[in-house]
C-alpha cells in the first residue's frame, strides 16, 4: 500500500461535504468551523466509514491554510523501516535505492495541512519521532544534516479507544495529548438515523440519479438497519441498488444479509420487542420528518426550492418527501 497520498484540495475546489442534519452532525458542523480557524491540533474519532475525512478536509477548508494542500498519510502503513523516509523525506545516495532526492510528506504539506489518517495504528516505536515534530517543529530528512521548520497544521483521525491503548501501552501518553488539543467524535449512523435519508439523496445525486424516487417503504427499511459500515456501507448499498434496479422509482434497496450471529433478533425468535422497537423508530423518525418539513416550508411561504436549499435537498427530493408524507400543496 502506498502510504502517501498527496491530494491538492485547493481553496478553488469545492471542499467535501458533510451530509446530515441531525443535532449531532450539527454540533460536528460548527466544532468545524470553530476549530478551523485555530492553527491547533484536531483528533477526530469515530468508527470506519463514519466520515473521518470529510472532517479533516473541512477543517482544512475551514482554516487560513485552505489555498494549500491538504497531505493525506495512512499511518497504518507507516511501517517503522520506512517512517522517516516517508514522512520526513529523504536525500539521494541516503539508503540503498534512493537515486534522486525524495519530497516527504511534511514537505508536501507545507503551510498547508498534514492528515495522519488512522493514527492509532502507528507502531509504538516511531511514535517519539512524530512527537519530536509536533514538540519542536523541526525536521530532518533522512540522509540530509539540516534540519527544516515544518510548517504544517496536524488533523489526526482514529477508530480506536486510545485513551484504552494508552493504559495497554500501546500508545504514548505525551503524543495522545500533543494531538487532542481539540476533539471531533463522529457518532455512528444508527445514532442519527434522520440523517439517512439526506445521506440517501446525496448518494444518488453524486451516482447522476438524483431523480429516480425512493419509496417509503424501501427508505424504512434502511431506517431498521444497524450499518456497522456507517454512511461508507450505506454509499454501497446505494450504489449496489442503482446497478441492479438501473431504472424507476425504487421499490427496495440491496442490501447484503447482515451475519446470522449478528442479525437483529437471531438470539430469540419468538422475541418481537426488537421489531417494535423498530416500528417505533420509523414511525418517530417520519413524524419528526414531516414537522422538520412543514417547519421549512413555513418559514419559507411554502416555495419549495428554498425549502429544499435550506433542508440540504434537492427540489425534487422534497418534493418525493412532501408526496409520501402527505404534504402536497
Amino acid at each position: 500500500m502506498e502510504p502517501i497520498e498527496r491530494r491538492p484540495n485547493l481553496a478553488a475546489q469545492r471542499p467535501p461535504q458533510l451530509v446530515g442534519r441531525s443535532p449531532a452532525m450539527r454540533r460536528v458542523r460548527r466544532a468545524i468551523a470553530d476549530y478551523g480557524g485555530t492553527e491547533a491540533p484536531v483528533l477526530v474519532t469515530g468508527e470506519t466509514g463514519t466520515g473521518k475525512e470529510l472532517v479533516a478536509h473541512g477543517i482544512h477548508h475551514a482554516s487560513k491554510r485552505a489555498c494549500r494542500a491538504i497531505v493525506t498519510a495512512n499511518c497504518a502503513a507507516l511501517t517503522p523501516s520506512i517512517f522517516e523516509s516517508e514522512l520526513f523525506g529523504s536525500r539521494r545516495g541516503a539508503f540503498t535505492g534512493a537515486d534522486r532526492d525524495r519530497e516527504g510528506l511534511v514537505g508536501a504539506a507545507q503551510r498547508g495541512t498534514l492528515f495522519l489518517d488512522e493514527i492509532g495504528e502507528l507502531p509504538l516505536e516511531v511514535q517519539p519521532k512524530l512527537l519530536r515534530l509536533l514538540e519542536s517543529g523541526l525536521y530532518r530528512s533522512v540522509g540530509s544534516g539540516r534540519e527544516q521548520v515544518a510548517d504544517v497544521r496536524i488533523v489526526a483521525a482514529t477508530n480506536r479507544d486510545l485513551h484504552r491503548e494508552v493504559e495497554r501501552g500501546r500508545f504514548r501518553a505525551d503524543l495522545f495529548y500533543r494531538i487532542n488539543v481539540f476533539r471531533i467524535h463522529l457518532p455512528p449512523l444508527r445514532d442519527r438515523p434522520e440523517d439517512i435519508p439526506n445521506l440517501v439523496d446525496a448518494f444518488l445525486f453524486r451516482a447522476g440519479a438524483s431523480a429516480r424516487s425512493v419509496e417509503a417503504r424501501a427508505l424504512e427499511e434502511l431506517l431498521g438497519g444497524t450499518w456497522p459500515g456507517n454512511a461508507r456501507e450505506l454509499s454501497h448499498v446505494v450504489a449496489r441498488t442503482l446497478v441492479r434496479t438501473p431504472a424507476g422509482p425504487i421499490r427496495r434497496f440491496e442490501l447484503e444479509p447482515a451475519p446470522a450471529a449478528h442479525r437483529p433478533g437471531s438470539e430469540d425468535a419468538d422475541d418481537v420487542g426488537g421489531e417494535g422497537r423498530i416500528a417505533r423508530s420509523r414511525h418517530e423518525f417520519l413524524h419528526h420528518q414531516r414537522a422538520e418539513i412543514l417547519r421549512h416550508l413555513n418559514d419559507h411561504r411554502w416555495n419549495v426550492s428554498a425549502a429544499a436549499r435550506a433542508l440540504g435537498w434537492t427540489r425534487g427530493a422534497l418534493r418525493s418527501r412532501m408526496r409520501r408524507l402527505g404534504l402536497e400543496a
